[in-house]
């Protein structure tokens, strides 16, 4: 069976459970709910979701336009009629939902008491607003004076999101919208560099190291805002905090050398020489003051070494204090300019505040 058939499927079993519920069928909603938990985890495969994105009066799942077949025409079209009524944008299935979580979500877009499901992650299942998404596209985070995008590949690009944001887990620090938010960013700025997706493949090799780069590239990101860098050079510095490290999987031994070598045969665009310039450059001492910064030294690769002590720091949740004085020590011992690390404990401090 076709990728587009499992999907098929899966639509239309969504669509039976629904219709059981509408029409009081007790004795069919049962059968219905295994059908569609079985549908669902047949359409997710190996992915670790399954994003359902209604625009335009048309259903896409992981990103592309549903094709339709006259079995499941109806099924589809009246799912995406109701997710308009509703006011559904999209649904996102992991792979913890159960039957009850599902027949739950289901009785909800039913009956239309849909405000438990739009309050968070129930079950395995994330339902978001179709006015949040647009409010979000609006906001367009440092992205610049970007072209029109397709359809399509706007719906690649938050389908890559969701699995990255589903990689990046939570922060002991940043607040979840800042962080969807620079993760949405540097995904866009990815997608627009010819073979952006290469490198994140290869971070997909090792999850820790996927993980862990996520959080960097936050944290840069978030750093770099509160440090005044400007908003339409943070997707680029995010993207270079996020490829900090991707020597490590390239070689272990030698992942400065392995990772500038490797990214400087990229291409030619900026977006490579930058990356490349940061993953030799992050892990040296930057001074004890911005001014001991030197001519070969970068302040991005500044940043990004910051931000990869923030988060080693925070591994065990410790207080902000605790994570002052690691980085107070790491100033003292020339690593890490003194006026970075005051300004990043301040921000520390206000997302604290604010979690």
């Amino acid at each position: 069976m076709d990728g587009d058939e499992v999907f098929r499927r899966c639509v239309t079993a969504l669509w039976t459970l629904i219709g059981s519920l509408r029409a009081d069928d007790e004795a069919g909603v049962g059968p219905a709910a295994a059908e569609a938990l079985a549908a669902i985890g047949a359409a997710r495969g190996d992915d670790a979701y399954l994003l359902l994105h209604e625009v335009d009066g048309a259903l896409h799942v992981n990103g592309h336009m549903l094709p339709m077949s006259i079995d499941s025409f109806a099924a589809a079209s009246a799912l995406t009629a109701l997710f308009r009524e509703r006011g559904v944008g999209e649904v996102l299935f992991d792979d913890s939902v159960d039957a009850t979580a599902l027949l739950d979500w289901a009785r909800a877009q039913a009956d239309g008491s849909l405000d438990e499901v739009f309050a968070g992650v129930a079950g395995g299942i994330q339902t978001v607003r179709r006015e949040v998404l647009a409010d979000e596209a609006a906001v367009r985070l440092l992205r610049g004076d970007a072209a029109e995008e397709a359809p399509d590949s706007r719906l690649r690009s938050m389908f890559l999101q969701h699995h990255l944001i589903l990689a990046f887990g939570t922060s002991t620090w940043v607040p979840p919208h800042q962080a969807k938010l620079a993760i949405g960013a540097v995904v866009d700025r990815m997608l627009g560099v010819e073979g952006g997706m290469e490198p994140l493949m290869l971070l997909q090799r090792d999850a820790e190291l996927l993980y862990r780069s996520l959080h960097v590239a936050v944290l840069s990101v978030v750093f770099a805002r509160a440090f005044g860098w400007p908003e339409d050079g943070l997707a680029d510095l995010g993207s270079a905090a996020l490829l900090h490290d991707i020597g490590h999987v390239l070689d272990p031994e030698a992942p400065g050398s392995a990772a500038l070598l490797w990214l400087l045969d990229r291409g030619a665009d900026d977006f490579w020489l930058r990356s490349a310039v940061v993953a030799r450059s992050w892990r040296r001492d930057h001074g004890r003051r911005l001014a001991d910064l030197g001519p070969d030294d970068s302040f991005v690769a500044a940043i990004v070494r910051l931000a990869a002590a923030v988060e080693r720091l925070t591994g065990s949740a410790p207080a902000v204090d605790e994570v002052e004085r690691g980085l107070r020590s790491a100033s003292d011992n020339g690593v890490l300019p003194i006026e970075m690390v005051e300004a990043a404990v301040l921000a520390l401090a206000q997302w604290r505040e604010v979690a």
